[in-house]
C-alpha cells in the first residue's frame, strides 16, 4: 500500500486530471498569490506569478527539470543574525536540456527533502513536477517541491531568488 502525505494547499491534485478541476485549483493558487502579493519579497513573488513559471513549453518552467546539485551553506560571521544565516542553492538542468535554473533560498528557517521508500532502488528525484509558493502563519516563504519519484521537498525561507542561466550564451 502506498502512503500518500498531504502537501501542498492549492496544487495537490492527488492524481486528479480533470481540465476544470486542475484550472480551478490555479485559478485560486494565483488569486491567493495576488492577494498576498505585499506581503511576498518581489523576487519570490515574480517567480511565483510569471505567466512562463507552469508553462511546460517555456523553457525557463522547472516543470520536467532535473535536480544538478544542491547546496546548503551557513555564515558564521559575527554580524549575520543567525536565522539569515543558512542559504540553499539549487541548480536544476532545463526541461529543455538548454540551460540551467539557479534557485536561491535566503534566509531559510527549515527545510525537509525527502524521497519515498517506494522510489530508493531509482536513485534520484525524476522530472520536477510541480511546486507552490505560499506564507507560512508567521509570515515566511514555504515552497514545497513535488519530483516525479516520490520525492518531496519543503523550504521555509524570507526569500526566492530565480535565475534563468542559457546555454545559448
Amino acid at each position: 500500500m502506498k502512503v500518500r502525505l498531504k502537501f501542498m494547499k492549492f496544487l495537490d491534485f492527488e492524481n486528479h486530471t480533470e481540465p476544470s478541476l486542475i484550472k480551478n485549483k490555479f485559478d485560486a493558487y494565483q488569486k491567493y498569490l495576488a492577494d498576498n502579493r505585499t506581503s511576498i519579497p518581489p523576487s519570490a513573488y515574480e517567480f511565483a506569478a510569471a505567466d512562463w513559471h507552469y508553462n511546460p513549453q517555456d523553457p525557463r518552467c522547472p516543470h520536467d527539470s532535473w535536480v544538478e546539485s544542491l547546496q546548503i551553506s551557513e555564515e558564521h560571521l559575527p554580524q549575520i543574525d543567525r536565522q539569515d544565516g543558512i542559504k540553499i542553492q539549487l541548480m536544476l538542468l532545463g526541461a529543455y536540456h538548454d540551460g540551467q535554473i539557479r534557485i536561491i533560498y535566503e534566509g531559510v528557517k527549515s527545510y525537509s527533502f525527502n524521497l519515498l521508500p517506494d522510489s530508493f532502488e531509482i536513485k534520484h528525484h525524476g522530472d520536477w513536477i510541480i511546486d507552490e509558493i505560499r506564507l507560512s502563519e508567521n509570515g515566511w516563504l514555504i515552497h514545497e517541491i513535488e519530483f516525479w519519484l516520490k520525492g518531496r521537498w519543503q523550504i521555509e525561507c524570507k526569500d526566492i531568488k530565480y535565475e534563468w542561466l542559457s546555454f545559448e550564451k
